[in-house]
């Protein structure tokens, strides 16, 4: 909408058609991000057809910095892993594979014989598109500039996240291909019948290619939304006829971990019910790290045995689109292989795992738990291969205390560090990088955790640092 009247303004000169622009410029913010890189496209056409507007364009600069600007002062400051920007020579790799997508269907994991047609329903759109433009260049048609600077600046700012490269991050750049195809194909249609066959067989390709893919991921997320309604609906009888109870999943799929419980699906019951994986779950589960920590969403030995032996836990596998209870399996298992020491992990709000915290800390409320300015935890020695200690906690909303607070971290008696977390509410993730420190002879860890201040709220007289959280070896 933007562009079209900044076109009209180009064409005409009425201002009217410039501020209209503005108008819808600004309200794009509150539809997508990508509207920051508009500017851009506006000073490339002008740069293109009508370079004495050019200046023009740079209050609309402005704006998107500003935007940029208030973005960076609101947005979390803590980034999950798949959104993390990565400025380095992947970026051409990732270009490289949203080219491939933009004109075909080749994916991973396909057969050789979808590999096959996937390369050559992509590789001849494509050339067809590229002799075009080029022929177009020679003749010193600009517009060819500028379906592929569409592309490209408005691909741009998605290029560094090699974490997240999807699909739909397509739909706005390809309308600069769109219009050069359109283009190619009409100047085809007045070039004569050879032309014209050739850019048709060019657009089928295209669009049978596309269709397959289409269908196939259509296909894809039907049969994924189908196993995670399943997984959902089981946990919900479930839930109803045994509330209050733990439940504990044995034999999670990958599919049925990605699809439903990452995204804690079952925080929508009514409730909701404490749903964890079993401790031998995680190892049947494909490990994305990007997209999040599978070792979050399990119940750690100590725990799950104890909510078992107190008859507070019912374990249940997901069996052809079901649920089978076996808890009495699952009673031997614990008995049998589940660790009673500390864990690797602790959920301060996990009432189960009450034992390892140790002075310093105030009694589950709400799904979490408030340290004082100083408070112990019991952890086993670090596994093999770990190498630093996740803390995660946040500030409350109406925390008193300005400015940013320090939390330093010993084990066993030995500092491995102090870290900031910042002023403000939101939750906040540290990492303490292990060195060397003396380990106990029972393979147990005790951690301190120290504020550099603490506060009381109006009519509370509890000492209050810090609410928890997690801490983990990683």
């Amino acid at each position: 909408g933007a562009f079209l009247c900044l076109l009209r303004y180009a064409e005409s000169g009425e201002a009217k058609w410039w501020w209209w622009q503005c108008v819808i410029f600004v309200l794009g913010f509150g539809s997508l991000e990508i509207n920051v890189v508009y500017p851009a496209i506006a000073a490339f056409w002008m740069l293109l057809f009508r370079r004495d507007l050019l200046l023009r364009t740079v209050p609309l600069f402005f704006v998107s910095l500003l935007y940029a600007a208030i973005h960076r002062y609101v947005a979390p400051a803590e980034v999950p892993e798949v959104y993390r920007m990565y400025w380095d020579w992947n970026i051409f790799k990732t270009t490289a594979t949203y080219l491939i997508w933009a004109f075909g269907s080749v994916r991973d994991g396909m057969g050789d014989s979808q590999a096959a047609w996937g390369w050559a329903s992509t590789a001849f759109p494509a050339l067809a598109l590229l002799g075009f433009l080029i022929h177009q260049l020679r003749n010193r048609q600009w517009l060819v500039l500028f379906t592929l600077g569409w592309f490209f600046i408005t691909l741009s700012p998605l290029l560094p996240l090699r974490m997240h490269i999807s699909d739909y991050y397509l739909v706005i750049p390809t309308i600069g291909f769109a219009i050069a195809g359109g283009w190619a194909i009409n100047q085809a249609r007045l070039s004569g019948m050879r032309w014209t066959a050739l850019a048709a067989l060019a657009a089928v390709c295209y669009m049978v290619a596309s269709g397959q893919m289409g269908r196939t991921m259509a296909n894809y997320n039907y049969q994924t939304s189908i196993t995670a309604k399943r997984l959902f609906l089981g946990v919900e009888q479930v839930a109803k006829s045994h509330p209050g109870k733990i439940i504990l999943l044995a034999g999670v799929s990958s599919e049925q971990f990605w699809t439903a419980i990452s995204d804690r699906a079952f925080r929508l019951l009514p409730g909701p019910p404490e749903v964890f994986l079993t401790p031998d779950a995680v190892g049947n589960i494909d490990k994305h790290p990007e997209l999040g920590d599978i070792s979050k969403f399990m119940l750690p030995d100590a725990a799950a045995r104890k909510a078992l032996d107190l008859g507070q836990a019912l374990v249940y596998q997901p069996v052809e689109g079901k649920l089978r209870n076996v808890t009495a399996m699952y009673q031997i298992i614990a008995r049998t292989r589940w660790k009673m020491g500390a864990p690797e992990q602790l959920n301060a709000a996990q009432k189960f795992l009450s034992e390892f915290f140790g002075t310093g800390w105030h009694p589950i409320e709400g799904g979490h738990r408030w340290m004082e300015k100083t408070g112990f935890v019991t952890l086993s020695a670090p596994p093999a291969g770990a190498t630093y200690l996740e803390v995660t906690g946040n500030r409350a909303a109406d925390d008193p205390r300005p400015g940013q607070l320090r939390l330093s971290v010993s084990l066993n008696g030995l500092s491995i560090g102090t870290s900031s977390i910042p002023d403000g509410e939101g939750a906040t993730t540290l990492r303490y990088p292990l060195q060397p420190f003396p380990n106990s002879t029972d393979g147990q860890t005790t951690v301190k955790l120290e504020l550099d201040r603490s506060f009381s709220f109006k009519g509370d007289s509890r000492d209050l640092g810090l609410v928890f959280g997690t801490l983990q070896w990683k």
